[in-house]
């Protein structure tokens, strides 16, 4: 469970506007912080996970990359990662989605979107739109030759099989809980199963993995 939100911008009155919309819409701390060159985690020193929002358009870049350097080297690797404010244009969803953030929200985007965006997050979901994953992990599946060391049925159930197919499909939690009729609680231990025994940390990952299985074992 995450200790709080931490809208990063360098706009106080956008940034303190989103950060009580946050903290209204959810039930979790909300603050927001100005880039410095020090960057902790503000107000928040318990090394505890928090949810970092960034202001693309209100911050340098490039800084992004060293917080998220920072903050991990702290000890707090579990936190969450997402951009805001993204211009469309940009195109940089997979070097996002590469480099482990968590979730992209573009510029001028509802706000209900992002509160619903944030509550995915947290579910342990990630948030880029679904066209963008699909190509991604097509593309990968193209790139990846290197061989495989182990089956799929050397480590997984038949169930977990079913779940990590419907994973690669792109299906979110509580689509794999309609379509095998179970809980969005059961879905959710399988994937936490799933990608303990494959040693993976997200959706976009444990995709990859079941392409490559996909390849060397037809």
């Amino acid at each position: 469970m995450i200790s709080s939100i931490l809208v990063i911008s360098q706009d106080e009155f956008q940034g303190a506007n989103l950060t009580n919309f946050i903290q209204n819409e959810l039930d979790y701390y909300c603050e927001r912080c100005d880039f410095q060159e020090n960057f902790g985690p503000c107000k928040d020193d318990t090394q505890d996970k928090a949810l970092y929002l960034w202001d693309y358009l209100g911050n340098k870049a490039d800084y992004f990359w060293w917080v998220k350097k920072v903050v991990n080297a702290g000890g707090s690797e579990a936190s969450f990662f997402t951009i805001y404010n993204v211009p469309k244009e940009l195109k940089i969803e997979d070097q996002l989605l590469e480099a482990g953030v968590h979730g992209i929200f573009y510029e001028g985007q509802d706000l209900t979107v992002l509160t619903k965006g944030i509550n995915t997050i947290l579910g342990g979901e990630l948030w880029y739109p679904r066209k963008v994953m699909t190509e991604f992990i097509n593309n990968k599946f193209k790139k990846n030759d290197r061989p495989s060391r182990r089956s799929t049925a050397d480590v997984l159930t038949s169930r977990e099989e079913e779940i990590l197919a419907l994973i690669a499909a792109g299906k979110m939690n509580v689509e794999i809980a309609e379509n095998l009729f179970i809980s969005q609680s059961t879905v959710k231990t399988h994937v936490y199963n799933i990608f303990q025994k494959i040693h993976v940390q997200n959706r976009v990952q444990a995709a990859l993995w079941a392409a490559n299985k996909k390849k060397r074992y037809p």
